[in-house]
């Protein structure tokens, strides 16, 4: 689905951004998890994945399935494959491997900065802290 303008009436739009969240939360599971690499380095199934990432084959299966609706897996039967954009960007062993960016941009902190209390910062003209990096020019 694309966010352009368009004449349908859909709720898409809304339950995409009040979600999304799930989104971070997962990938962030599973970077910490260290999931991506460790698919390839079994047999792809939650029974192999589990002990790999000291998580339980329940817990694996579900963050997989996941993972899989939103795109960053595959499935072939009860077997997860990456992706090869999973596979360039989110497996450590890449030299392009991107998954650190979610220790800063997914961090708790910088969550709390965006979702604490979203009217005040547009009610103060921004947020304080990290999430502003530019000066407040007084406007009068």
């Amino acid at each position: 689905m694309t966010h352009g303008l368009s004449d349908e009436v859909s709720p898409d739009l809304l339950l995409d951004a009040v979600l999304a969240y799930q989104n971070t939360g997962a990938i962030r599971a599973a970077l910490s998890l260290d999931l991506f690499s460790a698919i390839p380095e079994t047999d792809g199934t939650p029974e192999t994945i589990g002990p790999r990432v000291n998580a339980s084959v329940r817990g694996v299966r579900i963050l997989c399935d996941y993972l899989t609706v939103q795109g960053f897996l595959a499935k072939e039967g009860t077997r997860y494959r990456l992706t090869p954009s999973t596979e360039m960007f989110l497996t450590r062993s890449s030299p392009a491997y991107m998954g650190s960016i979610a220790d800063f941009m997914a961090s708790p902190e910088m969550i709390a900065l965006w979702l604490d209390d979203p009217p005040s910062y547009v009610r103060n003209g921004g947020s304080p802290g990290l999430a502003n990096i530019a000066p407040i020019i007084p406007s009068g």
